[in-house]
This record gives C-alpha cells, sequence and structure tokens, in this order.
C-alpha cells in the first residue's frame, strides 16, 4: 500500500515546536474530531468481522494518498467493506457505549502486551510491535497454520513489493 503523511491526521498532537511545552501532548478524546469516529467505525468493523477490509479500503484512503480529503471519504470507503455505513453510525448513535465497551477492552490488550503504539499485534499472547517485527509475526502465524494466498484480497490488486521472509 503507497503511504503517505495522513492529511488531516485522524489524532490531534503536537509535534511543534519539538521539545516545547506542549510537545507529545494529546488532547483528550472530546476535543479529537476523527479519532474516536474512526475507532467506533473500526470497532463495527471487528464486531461483524470486517476489520482487514476496513484497513484495506479506509487504511488506503488515510495513509495511502488515494484521497484529498480523506474524512469525506470514509462513507463510500466504509461501504465498500460489505456494510452500510449510515446503518452502522445509526447503531453507534443508539448504543455507542456497545462500542466504547469493544474500544476500552481493545485498549486494555494492548496495555498488558507492553507496548503502546502502533503497529502493535499479538499473537498467543506474544507481541509484535514495529514493521520491523512483521517477518518474526509472520513466522509464528506459518507456525501455526498459516498458508499465503495466490493473490492479495482487493483493493490491493498487485504483488507487494515484498513477500514475508521464509516462504
Amino acid at each position: 500500500m503507497p503511504w503517505k503523511f495522513a492529511t488531516p491526521d485522524p489524532i490531534v498532537q503536537n509535534h511543534y515546536p519539538l521539545l516545547g511545552p506542549d510537545y507529545g501532548k494529546v488532547p483528550s478524546v472530546d476535543k479529537q474530531p476523527w479519532i474516536a469516529w474512526m475507532v467506533r467505525l473500526a470497532n463495527a468493523a471487528e464486531l461483524h468481522g470486517k476489520s482487514v477490509e476496513l484497513l484495506l479500503y479506509i487504511g488506503a484512503l488515510i495513509w495511502g494518498g488515494q484521497s484529498d480529503f480523506w474524512p469525506a471519504d470514509i462513507p463510500e470507503a466504509f461501504n465498500k467493506t460489505g456494510l452500510d455505513y449510515d446503518e452502522i453510525i445509526a447503531d453507534i448513535r443508539k448504543d455507542p457505549g456497545k462500542y466504547d465497551a469493544l474500544w476500552q477492552a481493545n485498549q486494555k490488550r494492548a496495555h498488558e502486551s507492553g507496548h503502546g503504539g502502533v503497529p502493535n499485534m499479538i499473537f498467543r499472547g506474544e507481541p509484535y510491535f514495529g514493521q520491523d517485527r512483521f517477518d518474526h509475526l509472520y513466522y509464528r502465524l506459518r507456525q501455526n497454520g498459516l498458508t499465503k494466498r495466490e493473490a492479495p484480497i482487493p483493493p490491493l490488486v498487485t504483488k507487494p513489493l515484498r513477500w514475508p521472509a521464509h516462504d
């Protein structure tokens, strides 16, 4: 997947001035225009078994340079997952606690893994933090029966630049 800095960043945070009094501070969720919405949509995808599809379609918008202003394109991309954006938003408004409970459970598992950043993968209690650990994660997954697809899942229609090591 192509990559670029997200514009806007899904998380409002201060990167400048470096080492200034607010450097690295992240405002509370109620002051974040995008992240609560995105996490609840991700939780809905998880509850419906569509997490991979969500990452493929929405990840490409936010970090893949496929949108000039990604928030406006989220409903259409979300619908490509096989879920209905308007129905999910109505359910989130009706019962936000269902989605927030999953959010908190996922947050708890991330903290219990010993890492708080991304990417953070956990398989059978073993954390894999950072893109430099993907090969080791793939190795563990293959040890436990994972097989490689012949072709990537759409919308990624070309072979990755590099398949994981240890085929």
